[in-house]
């Protein structure tokens, strides 16, 4: 019995239970996929006569930001429908990203903001 408390004790089991030790490869502040980067990237304005040119969309710690042209960005909702999220920007605008039919990657984004819709295609 001795023995086996000097090895709980050498190899932290004892102070430190399995489920709260960190794994190597997902410490703390890493990049840990969050299923959202397929969202991120350059969006540039394809409606004639829109008043943005482009909208960049970011990830960070899980969540994602958009920012219409250099206005500042703004935490981005998500919403019960797939692809749908709303900014937190005084605007209220929504944002539904589209998806090619056949691959299902995202490729543009649709703005909706003030009763108008503007589309936008996505670049990388």
């Amino acid at each position: 019995m001795k023995n086996l408390w000097f090895i709980f004790l050498v190899f932290g089991l004892y102070s430190t239970p399995i489920s709260q030790t960190p794994h190597p490869f997902f410490s703390s502040g890493s990049n840990i996929p969050t299923g959202l980067e397929e969202y991120t990237g350059k969006y540039t304005f394809t409606t004639s006569g829109s008043p943005i040119t482009s909208f960049t969309i970011t990830e960070k710690a899980g969540e994602l930001f958009g920012e219409a042209d250099s206005y500042g960005a703004n935490k981005l909702i998500k919403q019960a429908e797939a692809d749908k999220f709303v900014s937190t920007s005084s605007y209220g605008s929504t944002i539904i990203f589209v998806r090619h039919a056949e691959t299902k990657k995202v490729t543009g984004l649709q703005l909706l903001i003030q009763g108008n819709t503007l589309e936008a295609t996505k670049e990388n």
